[in-house]
């Protein structure tokens, strides 16, 4: 066995009473006995997409049975959490005293605590004035190296730059099935 999920679906078909055919490079000897494995191959495969697709729409048939409910319940909490707010914000005055932020309720808390937020009325022009005003601190950069571009251009780049990095050129194996008949 391989790899831990290859260890898990064996021991989920010991379970249910089937066993993991093992398949060596021993069992091939000849290109008919590489036809057979490729076409088990390609069977598999496709049973595994089949039964991964089954699965995936399963699921989005579950989701989509309690799609409404879900809906409607949250239209209703919105619903009840706007005319909470409404009546709070009207009643503060009342609801609060002693220069208290919050009351406790029979069935839970309500209060108002602190919060700055910012508008943009354009990231691209807040950036760029950011910059020009040196205020990098206020900027966050995701550098990552472009893997395509250092590709392209490996040989011209500083040696220092090629030091941290190698392009390696190889044939990468690859399977096409045909559809199993």
């Amino acid at each position: 066995m391989g790899n831990y999920r290859e260890v898990v679906q064996a021991i989920k078909c010991a379970r249910k009473g089937r066993e993991l055919k093992p398949v060596t490079i021993e069992n091939i000897k000849s290109v008919e006995e590489l036809e057979i494995v490729l076409r088990e191959y390609a069977e598999v495969a496709a049973r595994y997409d089949a039964l991964q697709t089954k699965a995936v729409q399963t699921a989005l048939e579950a989701v989509a049975k309690f799609d409404d409910e879900l809906g409607l319940l949250s239209v209703k909490s919105n619903a009840l959490y706007d005319v909470v707010s409404e009546y709070c914000e009207k009643n503060k005055g009342e609801l609060l005293q002693d220069g208290k932020k919050s009351k406790a309720l029979r069935n839970g808390v309500i209060g108002w605590k602190a919060s700055t937020a910012l508008s943009v009325e354009s990231e691209q022009m807040l950036v760029r004035t950011l910059e020009d005003a040196g205020q990098h601190d206020c900027l966050i950069y995701k550098a990552k190296p472009d893997k395509a571009a250092i590709k392209k251009y490996y040989e011209q780049l500083p040696a220092v730059v090629r030091q941290c990095c190698s392009v390696e050129k190889k044939d990468e194996f690859y399977i096409k099935t045909n559809n199993p008949k």
